[in-house]
């Protein structure tokens, strides 16, 4: 469920990113191109930084990344109007989205009973989270507004935070038992 609720704030917000960035933010086209390319960079850091996040403790780190994914689409929401606060959403959204496939990566080939069978849900569930992600931004999209879109993903990645916590709550549980 994790999986399902990060991946699909991410897609039903991210597939939008470009008309929201155009039409809320008012960034021209030639900037948000220089944009986009910047996100990619700043994700790549977001690899290494996920790295030494879940070389300490994977598990606290996907309920790091799940929050700071939550505060970038919030402050995008909230405050995507304001160039400033566009842009500081968007880097800290790139930096997010870098540290999530290798945080979950690890986290799920530290599955003690199937680690084969938990990379292949997580394809499975990573292609449906597109799917059913980008179609429900496309939803609101088109029956509310762009923010809209923002604010879906904030939604889905406080349900990520919530069901994250619950596990690593059980996870320190059970260790002390």
């Amino acid at each position: 469920m994790h999986l399902f609720l990060q991946l699909g704030g991410h897609y039903a917000s991210y597939t939008y990113i470009t008309p929201f960035l155009q039409n809320v933010t008012g960034f021209d086209s030639n900037l948000l191109t220089l944009l986009l390319f910047a996100y990619g960079v700043i994700g790549i850091v977001g690899n290494f930084v996920g790295g030494l996040l879940a070389e300490r403790n994977v598990s606290r780190a996907v309920v790091t990344t799940a929050i700071i994914l939550f505060l970038s689409l919030i402050t995008l929401g909230l405050f995507g109007s304001f160039k400033v606060m566009a842009l500081i959403g968007l880097i800290v959204w790139a930096l997010a989205w870098g540290m999530a496939p290798i945080i979950i990566t690890l986290w799920l080939a530290s599955a003690n009973d199937s680690p084969e069978t938990a990379q292949s849900m997580y394809t499975t569930v990573y292609q449906f989270s597109i799917s059913l992600g980008s179609f429900a931004g496309g939803l609101v999209v088109d029956h509310v507004n762009l923010i809209g879109s923002m604010l879906l993903g904030v939604l889905l990645t406080l349900g990520t935070i919530v069901m994250s916590s619950i596990f690593v709550s059980k996870e320190k549980r059970n260790n002390m038992v």
